[in-house]
């Protein structure tokens, strides 16, 4: 089923993308300053390089990249996918790692979603989690670890906050409502903690 969907995925995206339909859309008045790289030749050799252009790649272990090349490497926008273990990310790549703007996750069942800033493959700054329990969380990254305050939204709408240092939770977090460090002889409340 999920080999399935990556196929489907990945055929929508070359389908779309050949040169018939970008010298279609290219005539339109608002893609006339989009210049799109040429297509990369149909088989990836190491002897000839793959450079400013864009292809597919079948790395042959179940990983597979359709995007910008340059000096051999992704570089640009992109998907990478990992058949394996069911893991995709669409975003930038530099130098052939995530590195930029992107979206990343596991097509499961109990699957994450990550959208963020990335930094040689590693999560890094700010992301937003959308969990398939309808959770969301935003909170920041360093170093691909959680760090800092994290908000947490429940399915039904709750909030709860969590201190992070260098990916560990901090027990307990003492995080207080900011109304009350304005207010002379207010006595600060603490958010509560999830279940």
């Amino acid at each position: 089923m999920r080999s399935s969907l990556i196929s489907i995925l990945l055929a929508i995206v070359t389908f779309s993308s050949t040169s018939s339909w970008a010298n279609e859309i290219s005539k339109t008045e608002y893609f006339t300053s989009i210049k799109s790289l040429p297509i990369c030749r149909f088989v990836y050799n190491s002897v000839e390089p793959w450079h400013e252009c864009y292809g597919l790649h079948d790395y042959g272990n179940g990983n597979k990249y359709f995007g910008d090349w340059v000096h051999n490497r992704p570089e640009g926008w992109g998907i990478r996918i990992d058949e394996e273990f069911s893991f995709f990310h669409i975003g930038q790549f530099f130098n052939g790692e995530e590195n930029g703007y992107g979206l990343s996750g596991y097509l499961s069942e109990h699957s994450s979603f990550y959208l963020g800033t990335y930094e040689q493959g590693n999560r890094e700054g700010w992301f937003t989690i959308f969990s398939s329990d309808g959770t969301k969380s935003v909170g920041q990254f360093v170093d691909d670890e959680r760090h800092g305050i994290w908000l947490k939204t429940n399915a039904e709408g709750k909030e709860y906050l969590y201190e992070y240092k260098r990916g560990e939770q901090v027990f307990p977090p003492i995080i207080y409502k900011a109304q009350c460090f304005q207010i002379e002889g207010c006595m600060p409340k603490l958010y509560p903690r999830a279940p």
